[in-house]
C-alpha cells in the first residue's frame, strides 16, 4: 500500500512538472522607466475627421494606466508641434523624428496612420485599420511597427431573409446616427482596437 502511494505521488509530481514546462512563457515586458512616450497626431487616409482624434485620445488615456510608461500630455505635444507649424498628422513627414525629439520631452515618439474608418458598419467586415510606429526620439530609428484592424461589432444576421436584412440595415443606420450625434463613431470598435494596440506594445518581446 505504501509503495503504491509513493508511486502515485511521484506520478502526480512528474505530471505537474511536464504540464508546467509546457505552459508558454508570458511575453517579456519592458523595464520600468525606459519609455517616455509622446503620442503624435494621427495621419489620416480616410475622409472621416473624428476617427484620428478619438483613436489618439483613447491610446493616450490607456497608455497612462500603465505605471511603466510616462506619457507626455497631448496638449504639450500639440503645443510644440504648433510651434513647428504642424497641426495635422499628415504633416509630420516634413520633420524627422530626431528633430522632433529635440523639441518634445520624450524618449520615444508614437506615430499612427488611420487607413480605414467606416462608421456605417457592415456585418463581418473590417471597419477600422490603423498602422502604429514607435521611433527613438534621439536617433530617429524605428523601434516598432505594426498594423491593427477590428471588425464590426454589430453581431451576425440570424437569417438571410429580406426582412432580416432590412431590420439590420435600420439598426446600423440608427446606431450610426446616434454615434454621429454624440461625435463618438465606432465607439465599441475603437475601444477594442486601442486595447489591442496598448496591450501589444506593453507585452511585446
Amino acid at each position: 500500500m505504501w509503495r503504491i502511494s509513493i508511486r502515485f505521488i511521484v506520478c502526480i509530481f512528474l505530471s505537474l512538472l511536464v504540464v508546467g514546462c509546457s505552459i508558454p512563457k508570458k511575453a517579456e515586458v519592458l523595464p520600468p522607466g525606459q519609455y517616455e512616450l509622446a503620442i503624435l497626431p494621427m495621419a489620416n487616409e480616410t475622409t472621416n475627421l473624428d476617427g484620428p482624434v478619438l483613436i489618439r485620445k483613447a491610446i493616450y488615456n490607456k497608455l497612462k494606466r500603465f505605471r511603466r510608461f510616462s506619457v507626455v500630455p497631448l496638449e504639450e505635444t500639440d503645443s510644440v508641434l504648433k510651434g513647428l507649424a504642424i497641426t495635422d498628422g499628415g504633416q509630420l513627414g516634413a520633420v524627422s523624428a530626431a528633430e522632433l525629439g529635440k523639441k518634445i520631452p520624450a524618449r520615444q515618439l508614437v506615430y499612427s496612420n488611420l487607413k480605414t474608418f467606416k462608421p456605417l458598419r457592415v456585418v463581418a467586415l473590417e471597419v477600422i485599420k490603423v498602422n502604429v510606429r514607435i521611433c527613438d526620439a534621439r536617433t530617429g530609428s524605428l523601434l516598432w511597427d505594426d498594423d491593427f484592424a477590428v471588425m464590426s461589432q454589430t453581431g451576425e444576421l440570424n437569417s438571410r431573409s429580406l426582412e432580416e436584412y432590412f431590420k439590420y440595415f435600420k439598426y446600423i443606420v440608427l446606431i450610426g446616427f446616434i454615434e454621429k450625434l454624440f461625435h463618438a463613431p465606432l465607439n465599441e470598435e475603437i475601444n477594442i482596437l486601442t486595447d489591442r494596440i496598448c496591450q501589444n506594445f506593453y507585452y511585446r518581446r
